[in-house]
């Protein structure tokens, strides 16, 4: 099915993304056509599928996922898990 993010979960989303790594490092993207399971969780409620940027140039971390040359920067191992419980804490 075709991926649908709910208006008001994603300005939530985006809200709190702002407040936790600031705006500088809050980037809306463009629509974009891929094949992705979570919309079939999307389907039954309301949310966002939001991405997590892991590349850093001064780590040598700047391919894709798919990349045989990709490497993670290790601080999103970080950022990733806490905005996720940043999230659930700020849930009403």
């Amino acid at each position: 099915p075709c991926l649908y993010n709910d208006p008001a979960a994603t300005d939530f989303v985006r809200r709190a993304a702002i407040d936790y790594v600031g705006p500088e490092k809050t980037i809306d993207l463009d629509r974009w056509f891929a094949a992705e399971d979570f919309a079939f969780y999307l389907q039954e409620l309301p949310g966002v599928f939001y991405r997590l940027g892991t590349g850093n140039e001064t780590c040598e971390s700047t391919y894709g996922l798919h990349h045989p040359r990709f490497t993670i920067d290790e601080e999103a191992l970080r950022t990733g898990p806490g905005f996720m419980a940043y999230l659930a804490l700020r849930y009403e």
